[in-house]
């Protein structure tokens, strides 16, 4: 039987341990400044850059293993502020003009799992385009094959050669090539009661992208809307807010694991295998760039993302099961499995009604022995993902 008290103790004395050792072995070098973070302080880094350790790349006797390369969080200037904010303005317009935010959530789109308010960046043609006069067959099977979408703000990144300025960030940060996009497309997050439409999005559940890489650009004054951020599970049970950065790039790390970069233009790289989501907007409207990147197959270990997503897939939709198992418990319904239809040759079958209880609640998606357990296995994922 599973101590829960002993193991939610530990799962904190973890989390706080670790992340604050991060902060100070991989940001501090002098022992003052290791002394100050420690403190709850907060120096600034002698480097353009904050690298952000999580848990992942520390070793059993507290040593940092330098090949879990995406076991780390990059927070790096990209936009200058006159580009990010160029961005943030023709991304409103365009969204005023075509009304592409009015409605929402998206349905039945690539983002149909974890919805969000959106417009394309690029598009993945399987016809011919026309390019320059020519007619241009781009193909699925290349990942190289897309084009920017036919909106202002596709054609203004496409300007500032923003494809092989982000491309060289995630090179350098992540020592990976040939990357290439899966999605990339303009979020926006509203606080609920600056919500006109009623149909916005002030946050975005944790949930994990389909590809190894992702980014997120802040495309609004930081100044201009409270709460948000990119939030990290593996990040959290932390004891105060962190600073990391100087005058080049600065970002908070707040209690609840938030990312927050406090200058606009900035990009946060992680890998979307991290369980993360959007931090949600108390105030004000947050705009970002949010890309998807993939990996060539060649660096991966076929058998590392089977195993993991394998492992980690119920446990990232516990929360979610239960919510149902709730709602039909209330309504005298309980919750009906039927897993005949999905194992019919299963020496145990169950063909009825199941009831949400108190024991099924420890086991959700927040409980500290779920959320340990899923730090295992990410831990175990990219320690063995990419070959070396």
């Amino acid at each position: 039987m599973v101590n829960v008290s002993s193991t939610a103790t530990n799962y904190r004395t973890f989390i706080s341990s670790y992340y604050l050792a991060s902060a100070a072995v991989h940001a501090f070098s002098s022992p003052s400044k290791t002394k100050a973070i420690l403190e709850g302080k907060s120096p600034a880094l002698a480097s353009n850059q904050a690298t952000i350790l999580t848990p992942h790349v520390y070793n059993s006797d507290g040593s940092i293993d330098h090949d879990c390369k995406l076991g780390k969080i990059h927070v790096q200037p990209l936009l200058t502020k006159e580009e990010a904010e160029q961005c943030h303005r023709i991304a409103l317009e365009h969204a005023r003009e075509s009304k592409c935010w009015e409605d929402g959530k998206m349905s039945g789109t690539q983002h149909a799992s974890y919805n969000t308010v959106d417009f394309p960046l690029i598009e993945f043609p399987d016809e011919e385009v026309e390019d320059d006069n020519e007619s241009v067959f781009l193909s699925d099977d290349d990942p190289n094959s897309y084009y920017p979408s036919d909106n202002p703000l596709a054609t203004y990144l496409a300007d500032i050669n923003f494809d092989e300025r982000i491309f060289q960030k995630l090179e350098s940060c992540f020592g990976l090539t040939d990357l290439f996009y899966e999605d990339l497309f303009c979020v926006q997050y509203v606080a609920k009661e600056e919500d006109v439409s009623g149909v916005g999005m002030d946050s975005l559940d944790f949930h994990r992208d389909g590809t190894l890489l992702s980014f997120t650009i802040l495309l609004s004054d930081p100044n201009s809307f409270t709460g948000g951020g990119t939030v990290f599970e593996c990040l959290k049970e932390k004891e105060s807010t962190h600073l990391f950065g100087d005058e080049n790039v600065q970002c908070l790390v707040d209690g609840n694991g938030a990312v927050k970069p406090l200058e606009i233009g900035t990009c946060v790289l992680h890998s979307g295998k991290l369980f993360h989501g959007g931090a949600k907007v108390t105030q004000g409207t947050r705009i970002v760039i949010v890309g998807f990147v993939g990996v060539p197959e060649w660096f991966q270990e076929v058998d590392s993302i089977i195993n993991a997503s394998r492992d980690w897939g119920r446990l990232d939709v516990l929360e979610k099961r239960l919510k149902r198992q709730d709602i039909q418990t209330r309504k005298n319904n309980k919750y009906v499995i039927r897993n005949r239809k999905w194992l019919p040759n299963a020496s145990s079958l169950y063909n009825g009604y199941y009831p949400s209880s108190n024991f099924i609640r420890s086991y959700s998606s927040s409980s500290l022995v779920t959320i340990q357990r899923r730090q295992e296995i990410e831990k175990e994922f990219f320690r063995t993902i990419i070959k070396t």
